[in-house]
């Protein structure tokens, strides 16, 4: 959800700002960890919804730009997140 400012997240650092997207699965051995900067997750959330915005939904109607709610599609980004599976060195976990 958006904020009333238009923010998704406060304050982040381009550098030591870091968000754990989880796929969860019914097994949780085979769940994925996706270690992704703040900032970029930021900027996904922002082109999707943008992109959402600009395609006509149900009856060719238009989305509407005053949604708070933000998703994030996987399958969209498979491969950049990808980059970022178990990425745990980033947090200096090691």
């Amino acid at each position: 959800m958006i904020k009333k400012d238009g923010a998704i997240f406060r304050n982040v650092s381009a550098e030591a700002d870091f968000s754990i997207l989880v796929d969860l699965t019914t097994e949780t051995k085979d769940m994925k960890f996706y270690v992704v900067p703040t900032h970029l997750i930021d900027t996904w959330l922002r082109q999707s919804f943008d992109g959402w915005v600009r395609t006509p939904g149900k009856n060719n109607r238009p989305h509407d730009e005053a949604n708070k709610k933000r998703n994030l599609n996987q399958k969209a980004y498979k491969t950049e997140l990808q980059t970022y599976l178990n990425r745990w060195e980033e947090l200096g976990l090691e």
